[in-house]
């Protein structure tokens, strides 16, 4: 250059912002020459944007503008200046062009649903058109989780969250995209961990009863929890009545004792139950018929047997009662087992020929009993080091219990001994299984 100028001029950008919520973009930027010598107009600065070119127009103050029309989108946009000596300058950055907030889906939980446990998984997706940022999560207003995106169109999350307590929860996933644009969406659900109470008030414990009609009569409730969803009644393990009433009335024509168990069942899922025995007793031999009466028995089996006739002749059937206990065999860990962890993995095996298995219940120690439904399996966490004693029981539907333990030492996770897997506790299990199914096959061999 015939000045001796050879230093570019600077470039500023004054707009647009990195984040653009509009269709008119406004491109202004700042564009100085060191040498002074002259003037704005004798600047060129030109914008391109995702390779479309415009020049910027000089507005005065060293400052030059232009305008484009935008779709929603992500672009680069570069700068270039340039003296009358062609020396240049270029500034480049990338903006957002956004003006639409992502979409978000809950899939999980859904609302107003009632949850077992306590510790339960929130599920979705969310998308965008320019991309997310972050999700995250909020539980009665308070931010409890959050998670970097990286600018993905799409993404599925997954938080776990374990509640303090039983009650309703206000669970709220928020998502903000590249704009910095936001959208919510929330479910309310109901943490219910605990089993309704049920109650038999009539017939009291050891009642005896004469033959005929028998009235059964019940409360429940499920307080701070989600509510009785059905009660089960059952007669000497024959279900007699499945609904919300809380009473009915049976017809007993069998002298001896007779069970009733009535089952309340809340919407999470959960179950307890009471029962009572009673007896009935047969009803004293009539005097000895006089003709009248005779004449009467003779009326009334001639109605009968015209009724059977016309309409069919009533089905009678004696009812079923189941006196024997369930088995109930524990499978893993065994007697005598050295655990190296601080869970148990529990596993067993029950049946009942007669009225089928209710559910079982298992507790360590001394603890209190758990009710885990009809699973043939439990984890106990956090035991301590030392003697345990494992306990499962089952009850069938006709009230009777059978229990089985086995006595386990938790060892310090530390030891020499190498630590069993519950996986391979449960393969010597099933080999076990297998060894004796083979024993069988052989024996009926030899035997045919």
């Amino acid at each position: 250059a015939v000045s001796g100028d050879t230093a570019p001029p600077r470039v500023s950008f004054i707009k647009p912002d990195r984040l653009v919520t509009s269709r008119n973009l406004t491109v202004e930027a700042e564009v100085v020459d060191n040498n002074g010598l002259g003037k704005c107009s004798a600047l060129t600065v030109d914008a391109v944007l995702n390779g479309l070119r415009q020049s910027l127009s000089w507005v005065g103050d060293w400052r030059f503008s232009a305008r484009f029309t935008v779709d929603q989108g992500v672009y680069n946009l570069a700068l270039t200046a340039a003296d009358r000596f062609n020396n240049t300058a270029q500034r480049v950055f990338q903006i957002v062009v956004d003006w639409t907030p992502p979409t978000l889906f809950f899939s999980r939980p859904s609302d107003k649903e009632v949850i077992s446990t306590r510790t339960f998984w929130i599920e979705g997706v969310a998308s965008d058109n320019t991309g997310l940022t972050r999700i995250q999560l909020l539980v009665n207003e308070t931010p409890v989780a959050e998670r970097e995106v990286a600018g993905k169109a799409s993404e599925s999350f997954r938080f776990n969250y374990t509640a303090e307590s039983d009650g309703w929860y206000c669970l709220s996933v928020t998502v903000y995209d590249r704009a910095e644009l936001s959208n919510s969406s929330t479910v309310t659900v109901l943490v219910d961990t605990l089993p309704p109470f049920v109650e038999i008030l009539e017939p009291g414990s050891g009642t005896q009863l004469s033959e005929g009609n028998v009235t059964i009569r019940w409360r429940g409730h499920d307080y701070n929890g989600s509510g009785i969803s059905y009660f089960q009644v059952f007669l000497d393990a024959e279900l007699l009545y499945e609904g919300k009433n809380t009473s009915l009335t049976a017809s007993i024509d069998e002298p001896g004792e007779h069970l009733i168990i009535v089952y309340a069942y809340d919407r999470a899922g959960h179950s307890s139950s009471d029962r009572v025995k009673f007896e009935v007793v047969a009803a004293p031999p009539l005097p000895h018929p006089s003709a009248v009466w005779m004449y009467a028995v003779l009326a009334g089996a001639i109605v009968a047997a015209a009724a059977a006739a016309l309409f069919g002749a009533p089905i009678f059937r004696r009812r079923f009662l189941d006196r024997t206990p369930p088995t109930i065999i524990i499978h893993v860990p065994k007697d005598g087992d050295r655990i190296y962890s601080n869970e148990i993995h529990v596993v067993w095996e029950g049946s009942d020929r007669e009225s089928g298995i209710a559910h079982y219940e298992v507790r360590l120690d001394e603890g209190r009993w758990i009710n885990v439904g009809q699973s043939l399996s439990f984890v106990f966490t956090n035991v301590p080091e030392g003697k345990h004693t494992v306990w499962v029981r089952a009850y069938d539907r006709a009230g009777n219990v059978a229990e089985a333990h086995v006595d386990i030492n938790v060892e310090s996770l530390t030891a020499a001994t190498p630590a069993p897997t519950v996986e391979a506790e449960i393969e010597e299990y099933l080999q076990r299984i297998l060894k004796e199914v083979e024993k069988e096959q052989k024996r009926r061999k030899r035997t045919r």
